[in-house]
């Protein structure tokens, strides 16, 4: 395997790995989330959506977070267009988390922490960061082997 290959390979399962972690952690957020003292103000169906929410919202970073995992062990070498499709769109995806989470800091305390945004932020920049670093690795490997 190329030096090159093996970057990009590393970058993604970091990536990926991350995203796996913070999907299988929505399992057990709504226990934390309903501790809040907010939560005793709404109504039952309020809390099913919300919990539905941050449910659907695990399931989808879990299961990115799976995708990048097999992306990175299978198209590296074989299929750069495509991973840099890939990489491209999930650095997109990021960068809107980044800026909604600035117009919609989250200010609901989770695990002990008062302000999550302030964590939260700087881990979705350096997952979008992941992101666009393999996206530009991919995109410089595929002009090499065209020229």
């Amino acid at each position: 395997m190329k030096n090159y290959d093996y970057r990009i390979k590393r970058i993604l399962l970091i990536a990926g790995s991350i995203e796996l972690i913070a999907g299988l952690s929505h399992a057990v957020m709504p226990h934390y989330i309903y501790k809040s003292v907010g939560f005793s103000l709404l109504q039952p169906n309020e809390i099913n959506i919300i919990t539905l929410c941050v449910f659907s919202i695990g399931i989808l970073l879990a299961a990115f977070g799976t995708l990048t995992i097999i992306f990175a062990f299978k198209y590296v070498a074989d299929n750069n267009k495509m991973l840099f499709y890939f990489v491209s769109t999930k650095a997109v995806l990021w960068a809107t988390r980044i800026a909604l989470e600035f117009l919609y800091p989250t200010k609901i305390a989770m695990f002990a922490i008062e302000q999550p945004t302030v964590i939260l932020t700087p881990i979705f920049i350096f997952i979008c960061c992941l992101f666009i670093l393999s996206g530009i690795l991919i995109f410089r490997g595929m002009n090499k082997k065209t020229t």
